[in-house]
């Protein structure tokens, strides 16, 4: 399905928009973005992963409270 244009743009010629960008610009920023992109999938591996360690942690020491608890109540 093809979306309706913009009224504002409709008298506008696209190609004329980018009649001073040399066609390295594009690739340039192409690469920028996939650059600052792949940062950031880093960054959120590397918060996953402290994440899930931290979960662990917390899963044993309520493992291990529970396990005192039962022990106390016996």
């Amino acid at each position: 399905m093809e979306l309706p244009p913009l009224p504002r743009l409709l008298k506008v010629n696209p190609t004329s928009l980018f009649s001073s960008v040399n066609s390295e610009m594009p690739l340039k920023s192409i690469d920028q973005i996939r650059g600052r992109l792949n940062y950031e999938i880093g960054v959120a591996e590397y918060w996953n992963h402290k994440l899930i360690k931290a979960e662990k942690e917390l899963v044993d020491l309520n493992g291990e409270a529970n396990e005192t608890l039962y022990r106390a109540n016996k």
